[in-house]
């Protein structure tokens, strides 16, 4: 019979058998997964802070670099000067055609959901989507001994992700890819991810989150995800980090400072939607960088929210040991749906008790699994 050989040290994922001759055949994982994880997340971070920048610049230069040329001594042939200013066409007819897709579900891949490079971008951590005690009434096994959470798919599910933290990672690889198996935890289900509409905006990147399943934070485009008479569906389960850009600025390891009190919108989509609203703690998401302090009134800190009321996109100072994130567990624990009464225009009042009863949601959920998840954390800080 096989058995362990030896001590695993800390921070390896070593295992050792002894075959049926035996000898010693060990099998090595850590270094393989450390360093695979390590260059998907080297990649990832190209893909959401370079990338943009370099095909900002692609759909101009095919459209403007031939004429420019031409009047240039080494102009550009006449079949590249065609292939050139074709392609940018092309793209340009097709974006103008497509411009609603961000605001009408997005054009969801299955194959773009399940690349590898997302797995490996989990393990770097690693991560995992957690069902919460409280959905145990819609859990069973199934037929390959796995355990799933069948929510009713007669309804939509909006979803408050916390906290933001630099760049929200465990809200973007659970929900917009299938990294973490959320199809086979929550069958039935089609989860997409919110963002803003400055994501939309470059060139051939729209497409590339689009395919993941990222949609415009608009009004409307939730609306249309989460109204079955308005888009025509149910089993929808749209997440919205909710504090965005103040969040990020506050994101340091250990603390849980969550915007609600500016998040009026939020609620009121639920209520005139009539979905079911649910809290979701991502544990460790403020765990992977340190940030540049940045107290309230302090120069920076003007700065940055400057740039945020400019851009809609906070430019938080990050640093960790390395130029990659600190690598510590990220669970990302979903909470019991909150089931809202549809209403066209709900009051002031109501959109106040509302917040008040998710507030105390989100806070249970947090004691019961900050013990498990992140012990060391500081109380949550409502803001």
């Amino acid at each position: 019979m096989p058995q362990s050989v030896g001590p695993t040290p800390r921070g390896t994922a070593q295992m050792a058998v002894l075959d049926g001759r035996g000898s010693d055949t060990s099998l090595t994982f850590d270094a393989i997964t450390r360093r695979r994880s390590a260059c998907a997340m080297l990649a990832f971070a190209y893909s959401a802070l370079i990338q943009p920048w370099l095909l900002l610049c692609i759909l101009p230069f095919l459209l403007l670099y031939p004429p420019i040329s031409w009047c240039t001594p080494q102009p550009l042939s006449a079949t590249w000067s065609l292939l050139s200013i074709s392609t940018g066409l092309l793209y340009y007819l097709y974006w103008t055609a497509d411009v609603d897709a961000p605001f009408r579900g997005g054009h969801q891949r299955t194959w773009m959901r399940r690349l590898p490079l997302w797995r490996w971008v989990a393990e770097y951590f690693p991560m995992k989507l957690i069902p919460s005690a409280e959905l145990k009434a819609w859990t069973k096994a199934t037929e390959d001994g796995a355990v799933a959470t069948t929510l009713p798919s007669s309804v939509n599910y909006l979803v408050g992700y916390h906290p933001h933290g630099p760049i929200a990672i465990g809200a973007l690889i659970g929900f917009a890819t299938d990294a973490l198996d959320f199809p086979k935890i929550f069958p039935g289900i089609k989860s997409f991810l919110a963002t803003l509409n400055i994501h939309f905006g470059v060139p051939f990147h729209r497409d590339f989150v689009l395919s993941g399943g990222t949609v415009s934070v608009a009004k409307g485009s939730l609306t249309y995800l989460l109204d079955p008479e308005v888009g025509g569906a149910t089993g929808n389960l749209v997440v919205v980090p909710v504090g965005g850009a103040r969040e990020a600025l506050e994101s340091r390891p250990g603390k849980y400072v969550i915007e609600l009190s500016r998040r009026f919108g939020f609620f009121k989509i639920a209520l005139t939607t009539g979905c079911h609203l649910m809290p979701c703690l991502g544990f460790g998401e403020t765990r992977m960088f340190d940030q540049v302090s940045n107290p309230p009134g302090s120069r920076l800190r003007q700065f940055q929210e400057w740039f945020t009321t400019k851009v809609t996109v906070s430019p938080p100072l990050l640093y960790s040991k390395t130029i990659l994130p600190h690598r510590f567990p990220l669970n990302i624990v979903l909470g019991r749906p909150i089931t809202c009464t549809k209403n066209a225009n709900p009051s002031e009042e109501q959109v106040s008790e509302l917040r008040e009863l998710y507030r105390q949601a989100l806070l249970d959920l947090f004691n019961q699994y900050r013990p498990l998840y992140d012990p060391t954390a500081q109380d949550i800080e409502f803001i």
